[in-house]
């Protein structure tokens, strides 16, 4: 079992960040499966204080925690204010202080489309979805997110 191009990181993972206890919640999961996506999910130092600050600020933006081995960029935000057919989603690539960069392409953002797509079949966003790229370092995109 691969996994999903994107798992949705819970509002309550800003207070305490725990992929395993996550991932314990999934029914679906056997444990040998929990252990693989606990692989590809994972995330870096930097990647955990963007996706707690985010998840601690914005509650109308929903995050998902993109699979790492897909090449579909590191986080999915979707604003969950808008209706579903007029909702966004924002597929992110961190780069540790780098400046904002929009509609940027490249290895890592290759099958951002594909998480997208996978995002609208599961209803989250409509069926013909909204999407841009966006690559910078956490803070800048925090702060970009902010005024969203």
């Amino acid at each position: 079992m691969l996994g999903p191009f994107a798992l949705r990181l819970p509002f309550w993972m800003a207070e305490r960040f725990d992929l395993a206890l996550l991932l314990s919640h999934q029914p679906e999961l056997t444990n040998s499966q929990a252990r693989r996506w606990l692989e590809v999910y994972a995330l870096s130092g930097p990647e955990t204080v963007f996706a707690r600050g985010l998840l601690a600020r914005k509650r109308n933006l929903w995050l998902f925690r993109c699979h790492q081995r897909r090449f579909c960029g590191d986080f999915v935000v979707v604003d969950m204010s808008a209706p579903v057919e007029a909702r966004t989603a924002w597929v992110l690539e961190l780069k540790l202080g780098a400046p904002l960069r929009f509609g940027v392409g490249g290895v890592q953002l290759k099958f951002a489309p594909d998480v997208v797509d996978e995002l609208s079949t599961t209803g989250v966003l409509g069926a013909s979805p909204v999407s841009e790229t966006v690559m910078g370092g956490g803070l800048a995109i925090q702060a970009w997110l902010g005024a969203c």
